[in-house]
């Protein structure tokens, strides 16, 4: 019961530092083991184009859901999700989030 005061007491409480951390930590560690083999394949130059371009993508991507979530007053992108599309959808970002943590184990096991 404490845990779970706790964990409400503290909602919405991030840094803009911690959820960088964050995502750099989840997207990092599995990418950082692949990175290198594929870059040994292809070549520096075009493997360092593809990161950079891959990268410029998936922040681009990042700065519209927030500015989304920011413009209809969404604390989650579940909760974007929601009052975009509907709630009775909104059980489609917690299947997505399953099955990629499904799929992902599949893959790396």
């Amino acid at each position: 019961r404490a845990l779970a005061q706790d964990l409400a007491a503290s909602e919405g409480s991030t840094t803009v530092l911690d959820t960088v951390l964050n995502i750099f930590n989840n997207v990092a560690g599995a990418g950082v083991l692949t990175l290198a083999y594929g870059m040994r394949g292809v070549g520096w130059v075009p493997a360092f184009a593809s990161v950079v371009c891959i990268g410029a993508i998936s922040g681009y991507t990042f700065y519209l859901v927030g500015a989304a979530c920011e413009s209809v007053g969404a604390n989650s992108f579940k909760d974007l999700w929601g009052t975009t599309l509907g709630e009775g959808t909104a059980w489609v970002v917690d299947g997505a989030i399953v099955l990629m943590c499904f799929l992902s184990t599949l893959i790396y096991s």
